[in-house]
């Protein structure tokens, strides 16, 4: 857990510390970070698709600028989404494959 937190604020774009940090993790290791990683994202996708909701007008008084903006915020919660389960599927997949 502490290793996924670290490279993720030490990647934060425009830091300076690092230009990139990686960590030297083993196998096992990498998987973990995977599990961890995966489900934030799902978790992420959720909460953006969900966001819309909170601010949710009547259809009627809805633009058309309003509705390509939750379109897109909903696009992109299903590539998260998506993405997350990628990555969750793959290390448990490398879980099984090792034993």
């Amino acid at each position: 857990m502490k290793s996924c937190l670290k490279e993720h604020f030490l990647n934060i774009g425009g830091s300076g510390v690092h230009d990139s940090y990686e960590e030297e993790l083993s196998e096992e290791g990498l998987r973990k970070k995977d599990l961890i990683t995966g489900p934030s994202f799902v978790l992420s996708a959720v909460l953006l698709a969900l966001f819309p909701l909170f601010s949710w007008e009547p259809f009627l008084t809805m633009s058309t600028a309003d509705w390509i903006a939750v379109v897109i915020m909903e696009a992109v919660a299903l590539g998260l989404g998506g993405f997350g389960v990628m990555i969750t599927r793959n290390a448990i997949k490398k879980k099984s494959a090792k034993e």
